[in-house]
């Protein structure tokens, strides 16, 4: 499963070591057999990269800048890549975040539009996303307002993504302890505050990332400041929210300093997961899907210093959890009957890591074409020898998912006199490359090779 990972790669992150040596955004692949992560690749040179999330498509990706200055301004940027076959990053366009030090983006359902949340300026983002994944002119919001703690001085947006619901985008706000909802226009992307399903928080609390149960019946917030979660209920026709509960993310007793960074629901619901930075631990909580409490079940060691954000692998089997200052990505087992997580001994060196985002499973099949142009005397016969050598190839070489030949040529490649194409299917890029050099392959490409004229290829990630 290749995953990319969003670092620190100057600034105060870096500060208190000196220590950054990250290069911008990095790409891996996740074995879920093992629960191994292959060696991080550098495919982004870029600042701050802080966040990164991948289009539905998976064609592309989208990263935060996170800085305070863009082009003169009081601002950070959004940075657009197209994602190829290999798995490589090409810049394709880069925007102002319309604020200072951007910290999330996520791309809606349709991957039409893409949203920010800038921290520094206090304000959310909201960008049309072209056919050719480019970023159109961006729309903000400005909040306003402050809390009691030393860290609120103003607003700080520090969350933003569409919810299940659709149609409605949600917004932590770390500064002014609301959770607010907006309406999003289908049309053009513009947000309007839904003012009847306004989230409060105690005060002082610092929402910072929040979750949807699987039901859409609750929301679950973790708070930064206060190392608590709340539990809202949420009305999936108004999109409004009301306070159910407030639990600690650290034991009882503990007394040193703790800040929470991330929170994520379990695929059945059954489970939240928070991540505690300072106690350097995850909190596990069950949840009674009836009323929507959380129950602390353990508060299990990260396996690193300073734990930000964790996804789940795809299968759901494993966590993975990135440590901003021991610089490691630690793989952890869940348990999915009873939610707990037990260390693997995995874990991934990467300076700064901040943020992971897998690409989805429905763009994780490797189509590679092979467009042919035979040689003028190539016979009728040679061309079905070498058609049927193909079709062998399905049970002779392992890793390849389909296997077709036709002649649905496109009509570029037919003008230039290319005729027929090879299609393959696959389920990783190292699949691929296997299959490339395995010797029934090389012995098929000698058949072939005397009535070859040319031959183009192609590879791109489609969805299932």
């Amino acid at each position: 499963y290749p995953l990319y990972i969003g670092t620190y790669t100057q600034g105060w992150a870096c500060n208190e070591k000196k220590d950054c040596t990250s290069g911008g955004i990095y790409r891996s692949t996740f074995d879920a057999t093992s629960g191994t992560l292959s060696p991080p690749q550098l495919v982004a040179t870029a600042v701050n990269p802080s966040y990164v999330a991948v289009h539905p498509s998976g064609a592309f990706l989208y990263a935060v800048n996170e800085v305070g200055d863009f082009g003169g301004q009081s601002s950070g940027s959004l940075t657009a890549y197209r994602v190829d076959a290999a798995g490589a990053l090409t810049e394709i366009g880069r925007v102002s975040s319309l604020g200072a030090d951007p910290c999330y983006v996520s791309v809606d359902h349709t991957g039409r539009f893409a949203f920010v949340a800038n921290y520094g300026g206090g304000s959310i983002a909201s960008y049309r996303i072209a056919d050719d994944g480019t970023l159109g002119a961006g729309a903000s919001i400005q909040h306003t307002g402050s809390g009691p703690h030393a860290n609120q001085k103003g607003p700080h947006a520090h969350f933003i993504a569409e919810s299940s619901q659709r149609g409605r985008v949600y917004v932590a706000d770390l500064g002014i302890d609301q959770v607010r909802v907006y309406n999003l226009d289908s049309a053009d992307g513009k947000l309007t505050l839904n003012t009847s399903a306004l989230g409060q928080l105690p005060k002082g609390s610092g929402p910072r990332h929040l979750a949807f149960h699987p039901s859409n019946k609750y929301v679950f917030v973790n708070n930064e400041l206060s190392s608590t979660v709340t539990v809202f209920a949420h009305d999936a026709v108004s999109g409004g929210l009301k306070v159910l509960q407030t639990v600690s993310t650290v034991p009882t007793g503990f007394t040193g300093a703790n800040n929470t960074a991330e929170i994520l629901v379990s695929a059945d619901g059954k489970f939240v997961y928070v991540s505690n930075r300072g106690h350097n631990s995850i909190a596990v909580f069950q949840v009674d899907e009836t009323t929507g409490q959380l129950a602390l079940l353990e508060a299990t060691p990260s396996g690193g210093d300073w734990p930000r954000d964790f996804k789940f692998d795809p299968t759901g089997k494993f966590l993975l959890v990135e440590h901003q200052k021991s610089d490691n990505i630690v793989v952890l087992r869940v348990d999915r009957a009873t939610g707990k997580l037990t260390p693997t001994g995995h874990e991934l060196r990467v300076s700064k890591p901040v943020s992971i985002a897998f690409m989805p499973v429905s763009a994780n099949k490797l189509m590679h074409v092979v467009t042919f142009k035979f040689k003028p005397e190539a016979t009728t016969p040679q061309i079905d020898a070498v058609v049927a050598a193909f079709r062998d190839l399905k049970q002779k070489v392992p890793g390849i998912q389909e296997l077709s030949w036709g002649t649905n040529v496109s009509p570029e490649n037919l003008n230039k006199g290319f005729t027929h194409a090879f299609i393959l299917s696959f389920g990783s890029d190292k699949d691929r490359d296997a299959y490339l050099v395995h010797p029934d392959h090389v012995a098929f490409g000698k058949l072939l090779g005397p009535i070859l004229a040319d031959v183009f290829v192609i590879d791109y990630w489609a969805q299932e």
